[in-house]
């Protein structure tokens, strides 16, 4: 009976085993490359085109489809250093293995990354495309990208959250979702892009009663709501920048309205139907503005601070129609926005002129 069970155990664990590897992409033998071949003159068609590209040491398996016809496909990916990875499938979809990505990326930093790429045809021929050849970088990127994710739907509030990626591999997780409240999260961004303080806004359905909006601040291991809706800013906060010192943020208060085409692969178009701008002290939630920030005439948005904090950058447009009644499509056509720049002193909580 027990060598009965211990036969079982190493079956399943050996069955366990090659699906791991299937998975993972390896086999017992390494593919071979095909002997005969013709040559190509230009490099293949892959999606998405990783061609000329600098890719980060950790960054995960840049996964890529060969958009070649073909009934069996062969790549091998090779540098200067470290051991080459080949693969063979018989779909156009190349899946790298990720632990000997790894190496070879960490092998040839500072160095070039080659891809060659043998397509068989239908009458068992294969053919060899050019060399696609990329650079690894000396440095690693952030290893967490955040990011709000929705469905195709546009005018619901459902399944909206944000979101983080890990980008050395392929896993993801909620920061927070709108399960508990159904509203909108969106507008997040982070002081210095580090991930110990930022900030998102909460915009509520309408007729929630559970839930207040606005915008929320997160540091210290707590998150604070703060009242940006005031005289200075009479509506709700959207789009917002911190400053470098991580004190002030710059952000939008916009009325987002969409258009909707009938033809093309793009149907849906958003602008801003009213947006001003405005600088909060986030410790004493002091709001301040400038004229050309609040010019009933003018629309602005998007804002963006120098590296130094001194300058605060925008995009500003000139109101192409009448608040009382929807713009003409017309109308939306003519609007075109002016990159600005004003002088800001956080300590004395002015702007300048524009």
């Amino acid at each position: 009976m027990k060598g009965r069970c211990r036969k079982l155990i190493l079956g399943a664990t050996a069955v366990a085993l090659l699906v791991v590897l299937a998975v993972a992409g390896y086999s017992s033998t390494r593919p071979d490359l095909p002997l005969e071949y013709h040559s190509i003159k230009r490099l293949p068609k892959i999606r998405p085109d990783y061609s000329a590209i600098v890719m980060p040491p950790n960054i995960a398996p840049l996964n890529f489809s060969v958009q070649e016809p073909g009934v069996a496909y062969r790549v091998r990916i090779h540098g200067t250093g470290g051991e080459d990875i080949l693969i063979a499938s018989r779909n156009p979809s190349v899946i790298i293995p990720p632990r000997p990505w790894r190496e070879l990326l960490d092998k040839n930093r500072g160095g070039r990354i080659g891809l060659d790429i043998y397509v068989k045809g239908d009458d068992g021929c294969w053919s060899r495309f050019e060399s696609i050849e990329n650079d690894v970088a000396h440095e690693k990127i952030d290893s967490h990208l955040v990011y709000r994710l929705m469905g195709p739907l546009c005018n619901m509030y459902r399944n909206i959250g944000i979101y983080q990626r890990n980008l050395e591999g392929y896993d993801e997780s909620p920061v927070v979702t709108n399960d508990s409240f159904g509203g909108c999260v969106n507008c997040h961004s982070f002081a210095n892009n580090r991930p110990n303080r930022f900030a998102l806004q909460v915009r509520p359905q309408a007729g929630a009663k559970k839930i207040q909006g606005g915008m929320l601040v997160v540091g210290d291991r707590q998150a604070v709501r703060l009242k940006t809706q005031s005289a200075a800013a009479p509506k709700q906060s959207s789009c917002i920048a911190w400053h470098p010192s991580g004190s002030v943020i710059a952000f939008s208060m916009s009325t987002t309205r969409q258009v909707f085409h009938g033809a093309g692969a793009e149907f849906r178009d958003a602008y801003d139907r009213d947006s001003h701008l405005a600088v909060m002290n986030v410790a004493s939630g002091d709001v301040y503005t400038a004229p050309d920030f609040a010019d009933p005439d003018k629309l602005t948005n998007f804002p963006s601070w120098s590296a130094d904090g001194k300058v605060l950058y925008y995009c500003s447009a000139k109101m192409m129609w009448d608040q009382t009644k929807p713009p003409a499509i017309e109308d939306l056509r003519k609007m075109k926005y002016d990159m600005m720049s004003v002088r800001c002193d956080i300590e004395k909580g002015t702007l300048s002129r524009p």
